[in-house]
């Protein structure tokens, strides 16, 4: 009778802990991607807008949407903002704000993200720069925000380091960069780089899963204990 029971509770232990471990599986199995910017090329002058800019931004699985009217989003470097410094060189991301006041874009991501990272370019002006008042506001799928981070117009007479925000709130679809200078000459909108998006790698076995993969283990167990107490009647 001692043996029987030893082995129910061995059995059972077993049973316990591999549900346990199941039920414990995090729901955070993180791939990350990071958005440099630089693999376009924005030598001399140029910049990078349009379908180029798309294009490249739906290799991350990134859209750009519901750009100011009459302004564009486009990635460049110091050519075409000399009071910015890239915190990667030597691209960024930008608004043309074609003298508007409150310019502003969405970038929507295909996948609903874990977490979120960008960086604020350093700013290095030769002379005296305004810079823009700006925010950054990451959405979930029924448009609540999630968090907002930024900084108010100001002038900069200065370098300024680089500065990296994150946003560490599950479901996370899309955000919205607002930049606004008040009518006064300056960099018009705020450069930002290095966009680390990082979403769930692998599904989560859902409760039902889990209830299921219990009931097995506990029916192998059950089905185990009978042959043991059939071999010792033998």
């Amino acid at each position: 009778m001692v043996s029987k029971l030893k082995v129910i509770k061995s059995i059972l232990v077993v049973t316990v802990l591999i549900f346990a471990f199941l039920v414990a599986i995090p729901n955070v199995r993180g791939v990350t991607i990071t958005v440099d910017f630089d693999a376009l090329d924005t030598s001399g002058t140029a910049s990078v807008s349009g379908a180029t800019l798309d294009s490249y931004l739906a290799g991350f699985g990134v859209t750009l949407t519901n750009v100011t009217p009459t302004t564009s989003v486009f990635v460049g470097d110091i050519d075409n903002e000399p009071s910015a410094s890239p915190s990667s060189s030597p691209n960024w991301l930008d608004q043309w704000w074609n003298g508007i006041n409150g310019v502003s874009y969405q970038l929507d991501f295909d996948n609903v993200l874990n977490s979120l990272s960008f960086t604020r370019v350093g700013l290095a002006p030769t002379a005296p720069t305004l810079a823009p008042e700006w925010s950054v506001t990451v959405f979930d799928a029924f448009n609540n925000s999630l968090g907002s981070v930024g900084e108010p117009l100001r002038s900069v007479w200065s370098f300024e380091s680089p500065v990296t925000h994150s946003f560490n709130t599950p479901g996370i679809t899309h955000m919205v960069v607002f930049s606004n200078v008040h009518g006064v000459a300056g960099m018009g909108g705020m450069p930002i780089d290095d966009l680390v998006l990082t979403s769930s790698a692998e599904p989560v076995p859902e409760p039902a899963t889990i209830a299921l993969l219990g009931i097995g283990l506990s029916g192998l167990a059950g089905g185990a204990l009978r042959r043991r107490l059939k071999k010792a009647k033998q």
